[in-house]
């Protein structure tokens, strides 16, 4: 059976659809336990430098607290992609820019402790 060419098809309507690429953000909390004579030496050079350098590599900072009485620092940086959290990790320990921070962090830092963390929301 042929269409009837009297009769037009129905417009098809589609509601306006926004296909939104879902990307999970891998978020790392670094605590480190300072050399207590050079805090402010640090947090110097992490805002001066190290930052910048996170963020040229597609990095975020979420955030960063200093306790000066205890000399310690621990701040949260994540990453969305491409790639795994620890392939963006490993080259940015690789990438020109950290090795262009000076002094070295490690002058300053007496321990590291890393954890993934996930954000779970406020109530």
């Amino acid at each position: 059976m042929g269409a009837n060419p009297n009769t037009r098809a129905a417009p098809v309507c589609f509601d306006t659809a926004y296909v939104i690429e879902r990307t999970t953000m891998a978020a790392q909390l670094r605590i480190y336990r300072l050399d207590p004579d050079r805090v402010e030496e640090f947090v110097t050079l992490w805002r001066e430098q190290i930052v910048p350098a996170r963020k040229a590599a597609g990095f975020k900072v979420q955030g960063a607290w200093v306790s000066r009485d205890e000399a310690g620092f621990a701040w949260v940086v994540a990453h969305s992609g491409p790639g795994t959290f620890e392939e963006a990790d490993k080259a940015y320990y690789n990438s020109e820019a950290r090795s262009k921070i000076q002094p070295s962090p490690t002058d300053f830092i007496v321990e590291i402790d890393t954890v993934m963390v996930e954000r779970v929301g406020e109530r």
